[in-house]
């Protein structure tokens, strides 16, 4: 700590360029800078910040000093001091100054991570790095294997503390003024852990008997700065030998080893034993069946501390005469030294909780010296146990682990020693469990919380503490800031909202049985009973029962729920008065300890508490946040099963005890089997491609290029083109599948099912495999895209959460089918959500077969109100064509909103909202960005069908790869079901290792999607048409293309549509290439107004001119139809490109250059006949075509002049016409 707090800091912060000031350095301030690129400016505020951070080099201190730096030349100094002279932080060394710039705290993982940043940073990830500074490469447990092998423990323990250890003890170093202040008080001095606990810090122990790769060693365990460790003596031996005890770690979430190498203690009868402050210890030694020993250890250690001293007793009054009467009065008597007992004392869950707790209340008195409650009532002794839950331990040479909860002998220890025995835990799930269990079985136990606005995030200073988020006693003094009200209240004093916590604790018992006397004659009355209102609620609390409100809603009573273990039960506000009754009937089962009269009065109470008690004041019941998206995030999800919870990260897939989570589950949630898995060998890996990495980061490399001016080499829309054409390509050969070496009739069953929907090559694939003969690399690309497209959609909607992607909805359907309007189905679409994805998560079907409105689909998830965080997927199924896609938009997005038939519709967060999943016969009814961006296609292959005797085909059932094949997940096997939990889990790790929906090939759907659009016989005319070389960048007449379609492709029912008016056509034409990624008309390249207004370009193309067509030559059969392509300018003329092969103009003169020299080549399409000869008229057919067309412009001709208004013509015959003759 001492060489990376002495690192030079210029390899942190920037030096400026004119320094001035000797033995100060001027830099330029990196806390500034974050705060300028946090707020969005621009990159000249960096360079026109004013260097103002300072390194003072005659200036040294801090908590670390120049011990192993530089030959120990500043061993008496500390570190240099820096400070950033705008807003007044400071600091000493580099390390505190790379904390600060990242933000942590200097405790457990967090300074792990920045010693290993700042080295990393400085010196390099190299071998020698490694060899020097071996524990900042190594885990947070860092040990090694003894090179000689011990019989019992070996450990050597200091006298002394440093700041990280008194930190992980609860007892933050901080300094004022140049000085150490310690977080215990200003009076504490680290000699007091060792005679007030028998804590002492230790470098190293040795541990014996120890397993490791089959081979029994000794292994050695170190403490380190972020992983501090420590021994706790429970006897006056402070030694090796002779002791026992327990080591513990309290920077991370590891269970104490309990030791004993003294004969007459075995390490069992240890681990029972409690520990405290001195005066518990002591009374606890010196105890006996006549006397406490409490006030001999008071007097001993403490003669200040408050104790009871007198009782009060009620004494018969007496006559004149001496004889009793029958009334009585009270009198305050001493207590016998033998039964004095201490004022209080807490149960702590671990050793760095309880010092926290006594130094803080030792504390609070030392500072409140003068104030007379204080001094009365602030006298709280500690305990904890030396082998708590899980401990390990060694029993006849071999390590064992027992699981250790509070028991009888302890409480009726701390019974003896206090009036009060407090049980404090920390706020996490598991612990506020076993605190309630605790308090529920010995009712006469007060119970205590932390301060609830502790709770809160924003009330602490860190997020993120020795290993997980703040919750004990230790993280409250470390990290919780208090409110400007709070601080007000409190007097900026953060141990007092503690002592009130603690004052206020109060037993569970729900019963009050009053013995109470008359206040005249002090005769006793009859007893009475009554549940009392106040601590019901916290006996229900101790069962698990809360109130869970959200802050954002204006609801303060919220709804009721109970907690079993991590389980989160919603309760019915009318039951809420019943469970509480049930529990109250429970505890006067085991109240057994109580007499018949006391026991029926408690029953009678309980029994009437539905007359005394409303839903109403069950508010008093304790109130708390949950956010069920804390069990999730970008590289954390979990699937939750009867017996475990399985986690999924990017690296494992693993088993959880419900016992070991600490975040919030819907108990709806959980699968009613279970998951038994042992073995996790994943039976496939998909990865990205070589290929693939190689030309993304070539596009990334271009985007970086600058010229010499620093402006780009490429420009925005070439990159864009490279993208996406990278993209277009990625689709087939972007990933890789490895099947570990097997075949496709080894795989899993499940595994066999999932391929075979996904797998539209199947009939390929199988050909080869009878022929045996290889796949190309190109049919092998396809399936594995497919496949891969498959497992993105399963690990999509399994997965909950959005980081860095965009939300969307899959929708499922065949790739290509015979009808190219609607699939007949039974490809398996369902079998994949409902069997695949049900499998691992509950999914929620909505059957939209009779759905032809949005008012069909109204309160269609109805059961996610019914059911509250049951569901995580919504299976819309069957959708129709007519159903709009609109009404998803916003559910995909925004998340999902549920109505209801009285009340307003309720809207689920995004976090919060079910996954959403389409199944379709029909493909989407429109192909805009909104669209296709939302609901990415998941094409199935016809692999699996069903039977059609009608058109004799056979059924090819998923029966026939899976032999117990069953479309309900509680129905198969538990082999099947655990590899398509395991299947759906490998999934889900893709996704988080990728952040990316991968997309299949998508010709055969893009096709439906086109015809759907434009129609059939269009869609195959331009397939005819752009599969040709000589159409692109070059003049295209799209008269001659509506002609030609109209000739040899237009369906003759649909000739005399709308759909084929030129108007329509081009449009159509622009939809085709805008599918395709043709780029037609540049909009760079339309220059004048009137291109710009009708979308083209007047220029010469090769335009088809039809002879001995039409029906004066249908019964001609001397000649045939003939077509030859000729020159002539059309005002019709589109061009087009495919980006990265065609190149495309810069400008219109350009343009017209590429257009002229075309027209002055040869015809690169002419019509041939039969013998590939290119088609002309022959010379008779040339006469008798201009015989034609003279005899045909005759006829216009005379027509011509016949209406013509020459003189004699008929205009003349107009002026002649009677009148007379006309009808009016």
């Amino acid at each position: 700590m001492n060489q990376l707090a002495n690192i030079d800091m210029t390899f942190l912060v920037k030096p400026a360029d004119e320094q001035n000031i000797e033995n100060q350095i001027a830099c330029f301030c990196p806390f500034c800078q974050k705060k300028v690129a946090d707020d969005g400016a621009s990159d000249d505020a960096h360079s026109k910040q004013t260097p103002h951070f300072i390194i003072y080099k005659n200036q040294r201190g801090g908590l670390y000093n120049g011990v192993g730096v530089d030959g120990n030349k500043q061993a008496e100094h500390g570190a240099i001091r820096w400070m950033c002279t705008k807003t007044g932080k400071s600091g000493y060394g580099a390390l505190e100054l790379y904390a600060a710039m990242r933000n942590l705290p200097m405790h457990g993982a967090s300074l792990l991570r920045l010693c290993h940043d700042l080295v990393a940073r400085v010196y390099g990830d190299n071998e020698q790095t490694r060899a020097k500074w071996p524990m900042l490469f190594a885990k947070m447990d860092y040990r090694t294997i003894s090179p000689q092998t011990i019989e019992t423990f070996s450990f050597l323990p200091k006298t002394d503390f440093n700041p990280q250890e008194l930190a992980s003890l609860g007892c933050e170093v901080t300094l004022q003024q140049g000085l150490p202040v310690f977080g215990f008080g200003k009076d504490f001095d680290t000699t007091m852990l060792n005679n007030d606990f028998r804590i002492y810090a230790v470098d190293q122990v040795t541990l014996p008997n120890v397993v490791r790769d089959g081979q029994l060693v000794s292994e050695v365990i170190y403490g380190t700065p972020w992983n501090p460790l420590f021994v706790c003596f429970a006897a006056d031996v402070i030694a090796p030998q002779g002791s026992c005890g327990c080591f513990f770690r309290p920077a991370m979430q590891q269970d104490p080893i309990v030791f004993s190498t003294a004969e007459e203690h075995t390490v069992r009868k240890v681990s029972k034993w409690l520990m405290g402050d001195k005066v518990f210890t002591w009374a606890m030694n010196h105890r006996s069946e006549k006397s406490t020993a409490v006030k001999s250890a008071i007097e001993q250690f403490d003669p200040y501390e408050q104790y009871t001293e007198q009782e009060e007793i009620w004494v018969p009054n007496e006559n004149k005469d001496g004889t009793q009467r029958n009334t009585f009065h009270s009198e305050q008597i001493d207590i016998e030294a033998g039964k004095i007992k201490a004022q209080n004392i807490v149960f702590c869950r671990t050793p760095e909780d309880a010092l926290s707790i006594y130094y803080a209340m030792r504390s609070l008195r030392s500072e409140k010296f003068s104030d007379n409650h204080f001094q009365k009532y602030c006298w709280y002794h500690v305990a904890f146990s030396i082998g708590r839950r899980n401990f390990w331990y060694i029993d006849h040479g071999q390590w064992r682990q027992e699981k250790l909860d509070f028991n009888a002998v302890q409480y009726q220890k701390m019974k003896r020693f206090a009036e009060r025995v407090i049980i404090l835990y920390p706020n996490d799930i598991a612990s506020q469990r076993d605190c309630g269990a605790i308090a529920s079985k010995y009712s006469d136990l007060c119970y205590a919380m932390l301060p609830e606005p502790f709770r809160s995030k924003y009330n602490q200073r860190w997020k993120w503490l020795y290993g997980c988020t703040p919750r004990s006693v230790r993280d409250y003094m470390m990290s919780y800031h208090m409110t400007d009200a709070d601080n007000f209240k409190f007097d900026h004093d953060i141990k007092i909202p503690l002592y009130s916590k603690l004052r206020d604790a109060k037993n569970t018992d729900p019963f009050e049985i009053d013995y109470s006397r008359d206040p005249r004659s002090g005769k006793p009355k009859p007893p009475t009973c009554k549940v009392s209102p106040t601590k019901v609620w916290l006996f229900m609390t101790c069962h698990g029962y809360y109130r869970m409100i959200d802050p954002d809603s204006t609801d303060l009573v919220g709804q009721y729920i109970h907690l079993d273990r991590c389980f989160v039960e919603y309760i019915d506000a009318k039951s809420i008065i019943q469970a509480a009754k049930i529990l109250l009937l429970e505890f006067i089962e085991q109240s057994w300890r109580h007499n018949d009269q006391e026991r029926k009065m408690m029953s009678d109470c309980a029994n009437l508490i539905d007359k005394n008690f409303s839903e109403k004041s069950a508010g008093g019941l304790q109130s708390m946040v949950i956010d069920f998206a804390e069990s999730f995030d970008a590289h954390t999800e979990y699937f939750y099963f009867h017996n475990v919870a399985l986690k999924i990260t990017p690296e494992a897939i693993t088993p959880v005890s419900y016992d070991k989570i600490n975040f919030f589950i819907p108990s709806l949630a959980r699968k009613p089997y279970d998951f038994t898995m042992k073995v996790f060998n994943p039976p496939f890996i998909i990865s990205e491609s070589q290929d693939y990495r190689e030309r993304l980061n070539a596009i990334n490399q271009k985007e970086e290029m600058r010229n010499e001016d620093g402006s780009p080499v490429f420009t925005i829309d070439e990159i864009g083109r490279m993208r996406a054409e990278l993209e277009e390509w990625s689709q087939t050969y972007r990933w890789t599948v490895d099947w570990k070496g097997k075949q496709e009739r080894d795989l899993w069953p499940i595994l066999r099912i999932i391929r075979g929907c996904s797998n539209t090559l199947w009939e390929v694939e199988q050909s080869a495999m009878r022929n045996k003969e290889p796949l190309s690399p190109d049919e092998m690309a396809v399936i594995n895209s497919h496949f891969a497209n498959m497992i993105s959609c399963i690990g999509r909607v399994c997965y909950r959460s959005w980081d860095d992607m965009q939300s969307i909805c899959p929708y499922l359907l065949e790739d290509n089918i015979q009808d190219e309007k609607q699939a007949s189905g039974g490809s398996g679409k369902s079998v994949m959500i409902n069997l695949v994805v049900g499998s691992a998560v509950n999914v929620l079907s909505v059957n939209m077969k009779s759905f032809a409105t949005i008012s069909d689909a109204k309160f269609s998830l109805s059961a996610l109100l019914l059911f509250p965080g049951k569901y995580r997927v919504v299976h819309w199924e069957d959708k129709p064509k007519s159903f709009p896609m609109k009404y998803f938009y916003n559910k995909v997005t925004n998340g999902t909103d549920v109505e209801r038939k009285f009340g307003d519709p309720i809207t689920f967060k995004m976090e919060d909202s079910p996954e959403h999943v389409i199944t379709s016969n029909n493909p989407l009814s429109d192909d805009d960005d909104s669209t296709i961006g939302r609901f990415p296609l998941v094409s199935f292959s016809d692999r699996f069908a069903r039977a059609n005797p009608q058109k004799r085909k056979p059924a090819r059932s998923p029966k026939d790869v899976m032999k117990h094949f069953r479309m309900e997940p509680e129905h198969l096997t538990d082999t099947d079901r655990n590899q398509t939990i395991y299947v759906c889990a490998l999934a889900v790790q893709f996704i988080m290792r990728y952040h990316t929906f991968a997309i299949a090939p998508q010709q055969n759907v893009r096709r439906r999607q086109m015809v759907q659009k434009l129609t059939e016989s269009i869609v195959r005319y331009f397939e005819y048409f752009f599969a040709r070389n000589e159409v692109y960048g070059v003049p295209i007449c799209t008269e001659d293309m509506f002609r030609e379609f109209m000739r040899d492709w237009a369906d003759a029912s649909e000739g005399k549509s709308k759909e084929y008016s030129r108007a329509t056509f081009k449009k159509k034409i622009k939809d085709y290439c805008e599918n395709m990624g043709i780029t037609c008309n540049p909009p760079q390249l339309l220059s004048n107004n009137s291109d710009k207004h009708r979308g083209c370009f007047k220029l010469q193309a090769w335009v088809t001119q039809e002879y001995f067509v039409g029906r004066e030559w249908e019964n001609d059969d001397s000649v045939e139809p003939k077509y030859i392509r000729r020159i002539e300018t059309s005002s019709h003329v589109f061009f087009f490109y495919r980006p990265g092969k065609d190149p495309i103009p810069k400008d219109y003169s350009e343009l017209k250059r590429i257009a002229k020299e075309y027209a002055e080549s040869p015809d690169p399409m002419p019509y041939r006949d039969d013998d590939g000869n290119i088609v002309s008229l022959t010379m008779e057919e040339e006469e008798r075509w201009k015989s034609f067309v003279s005899r045909r412009q005759g006829r216009r001709s005379s027509s011509a002049g016949n209406n013509g208004n020459t003189p004699g013509s008929g205009a003349d015959m107009v002026s002649q016409i009677d009148k007379s003759d006309l009808p009016f």
